[in-house]
């Protein structure tokens, strides 16, 4: 097996986990907060969901991704580089939006960026070998 399969596990392992920790932090504010529910116009727990909805909405397929680009013969060191960037932008991500302080945002922003160009990289990447092949 090509070990930038096993580095693509190791990224799909810690994402996975990332996004564990954001459902266990909307459990506890629902448990906390007496919510079973929606968000009831709480704000804290508004933006626990759309943190995790976010992750769950974009990471999938780019794990999927990363998987591809290993079985295609791409080195770990490009599958470490996406994959730790997309976890760093992730991170951003996650703390910019459940945030109240008004400088954080720009981490959100960051974050998306982030995440967007590793989008844009991965796609092109599976693309290319594609029109490569």
């Amino acid at each position: 097996m090509p070990d930038a399969l096993y580095v693509a596990g190791f990224w799909t392992g810690l994402h996975l986990l990332f996004i564990w920790a954001l459902g266990i932090r909307i459990t506890r504010l629902r448990m906390k907060l007496g919510i079973g529910t929606g968000h009831q116009d709480n704000p804290v727990l508004e933006r626990a969901v759309r943190a995790h909805g976010n992750a769950t909405e974009h990471v999938p397929g780019l794990l999927l991704g990363l998987g591809l680009l290993a079985l295609l013969g791409t080195s770990s060191l490009w599958i470490h580089a996406l994959g730790g960037t997309l976890f760093i932008a992730r991170l951003l991500h996650a703390y910019g939006i459940q945030v109240q302080s008004k400088p954080l945002p720009l981490t959100r922003v960051l974050g998306n960026l982030l995440s967007w160009g590793v989008t844009l990289i991965i796609a092109g990447w599976l693309i290319w070998a594609f029109v490569q092949s």
